[in-house]
């Protein structure tokens, strides 16, 4: 084989060969997680569950809210609990989806909490025949008006 062949091979094993340590560097870099590290990363379940928002408590009188999870499940159910020492004195909802409040849901039971300290609202997207979905991502939100019994 000729000088030029031979250089030829050389130059394009030696490219070849830095493109493999760059791949090599570069997994090693970004390498898969450990089992406990995937762990630490994962969502706790608490913080896949919507928490309920105090918005307004002076102590005598407190507003809470509450929201479910924002899919298209069909059948949604939310409630809200008042702060100790507190009880429900009435309740208000509404629905909302990324183009605001769908006018295709029923409210199935709006009722307080057979401890009287929290409500729960249930209710149903109504516009497809589809039993289990709705058209489009919605929730159900609560409102919830607590006070101090004494």
């Amino acid at each position: 084989m000729n000088r030029r062949g031979t250089d030829g091979y050389r130059g394009q094993a030696r490219h070849l060969w830095i493109v493999i340590v760059a791949l090599l560097v570069s997994s090693s870099a970004s390498s898969q997680p450990t089992p406990y590290q995937r762990v630490q990363r994962a969502p706790s379940i608490a913080s896949l569950i919507p928490l309920q928002e105090v918005v307004f408590n002076d102590g005598n009188y407190a507003l809470v809210d509450n929201k479910s999870s924002f899919d298209k499940q069909k059948q949604k159910d939310v409630e809200a609990t008042c702060p100790t020492g507190m009880k429900a004195m009435s309740a208000g909802f509404a629905a909302a989806s990324g183009a605001g409040e769908p006018r295709e849901y029923r409210v199935i039971l709006s009722t307080p909490k057979d401890n009287g300290n929290g409500w729960k609202i249930y209710a149903a997207f109504d516009i497809s025949g589809n039993l289990l979905a709705a058209d489009f991502d919605w929730e159900l939100r609560i409102h919830l008006v607590c006070a101090k019994l004494s």
